[in-house]
């Protein structure tokens, strides 16, 4: 059985902050490698020079990371607003999707926030390359956010994974896993781990809404 990754937060008794801001836009990225999306972020400026920044319910192509929550971004204001720097200082948790064991490695972005608008770039390495990336999230700010789905039930199922490219090559990925998750709102998702074919590397691939 897949373990769900539990958000540690750590909080300081010294540490204040002020209200939570809520947004809502689409992602984008520039190499249409996946499909643009929407979502919520939420920004809570500390009074320490630096933002908590959450990003719910991500899905880039085939991964899904589910809740990103970005730890120690630098934070700077500017008049009524902010600006935000993330680099080496930045740490990150992943929640509820399929790339709990993603570490840090090289991440960068930056960012500002006003009181009704919020424009983030982050800069990500498309998997098993070297060819850099972005996207792009122009929000806006929203009163109230829905709660969306949770994964309520994760099933892991391990075999030999077989895949064949248009051309007919194949190749076998020993050992492979089946994820299959279970949705609050009673759909599911099936993620296969890793998916290695003849001539192309996958971390995983997720049907989703199923």
């Amino acid at each position: 059985m897949k373990k769900i990754f539990t958000l540690l937060a750590v909080i300081m008794t010294s540490l204040t902050a002020m209200a939570q801001t809520t947004f809502y836009s689409t992602w984008k990225n520039n190499s249409n490698s996946f499909p643009s999306f929407e979502n919520y972020v939420e920004v809570t400026v500390n009074d320490n020079g630096t933002s908590t920044i959450v990003l719910k319910n991500i899905v880039f192509g085939n991964d899904v990371l589910g809740t990103i929550t970005l730890n120690n971004v630098s934070t700077e204001q500017n008049g009524t607003g902010y600006s935000f720097s993330m680099g080496s200082q930045t740490t990150f948790d992943i929640t509820e999707g399929n790339m709990g064991g993603v570490t840090k490695g090289a991440f960068e972005g930056w960012g500002t926030m006003d009181g009704e608008n919020l424009q983030l770039t982050a800069n990500y390495f498309d998997y098993g390359t070297t060819s850099l990336r972005y996207v792009k999230f122009n929000g806006t700010k929203v009163q109230t956010k829905p709660d969306g789905p949770t994964i309520v039930e994760t099933e892991t199922f391990s075999s030999d994974l077989l895949t064949s490219t248009a051309a007919g090559d194949t190749k076998t990925t020993k050992n492979a896993n089946a994820i299959l998750s279970k949705y609050s709102d009673n759909t599911y998702s099936l993620t296969l781990k890793p998916v290695e074919t003849a001539d192309a590397s996958y971390g995983a691939i997720t049907f989703s809404g199923l």
